[in-house]
């Protein structure tokens, strides 16, 4: 989390900008390819500081919701270090349409697929944790209830970019519906909701009233 938040940082002060543009201005002898390295090295990491914290508001919910440790607890953190890596250094991802060499692309596409795993460590996981439990408490509770739609929503995401990360199948789909979908399923269960449900899970004790389908 701190190193993703860390070169957000440094990518998007006004200086570092500045001295992009000069570095990338055809005027001044610029490579605009440059700059959308520099983009995307901000752009790429700047989604997983906004759904790191979704995870784990989704992780707190899930145990309090089935008043148990969520499973697998020290693969969760695991998981959750080698996302936040891994989140860094797939940029390239979102360029393989403008001639990158043969290896870079490959590079990309393996570090990007690799993602999948803690990632798929994380949702195995949060499903294991609601086992044992009462089917129907999770349509009783609306926390519960929209956590099971997080967890469709974002596989289904995550499944479609594991698809996009291979730079072959990226060039025929580049420019289409299909990665806007993947976009919205991933930040749409995953920019606002996770914070809003928190704020819904807890509001008994911000209020102090009891809201028992919370």
């Amino acid at each position: 989390m701190k190193l993703e938040f860390d070169i957000g940082l440094i990518a998007s002060d006004s200086i570092s900008w500045g001295v992009a543009v000069f570095f990338t201005d055809l005027l001044f002898g610029g490579d605009p390819i440059f700059y959308q390295h520099l983009f995307w090295f901000f752009g790429h990491p700047e989604v997983y500081i906004l759904i790191i914290p979704a995870f784990g508001i989704i992780s707190i919910i899930i145990s309090n919701i089935s008043l148990k440790l969520i499973f697998g607890n020290q693969s969760m953190i695991f998981a959750m270090s080698c996302i936040s890596l891994l989140g860094s250094i797939v940029w390239g991802h979102h360029m393989y349409t403008i001639g990158l060499e043969t290896d870079t692309r490959a590079y990309f596409t393996g570090i990007t697929i690799l993602i999948s795993l803690p990632t798929g460590t994380k949702i195995f996981n949060w499903l294991s944790t609601y086992l044992g439990n009462l089917l129907l408490l999770y349509f009783k509770i609306s926390s519960a209830l929209f956590n099971i739609l997080f967890l469709l929503m974002f596989t289904i995401g995550g499944s479609t970019g594991i698809i996009l990360g291979n730079a072959a199948i990226d060039l025929g789909l580049h420019d289409t519906y299909y990665v806007i979908a993947h976009f919205h399923f991933i930040l749409s269960p995953a920019g606002f909701p996770p914070y809003e449900r928190i704020l819904n899970y807890w509001e008994s004790a911000i209020v102090k009233r009891t809201f028992p389908f919370s």
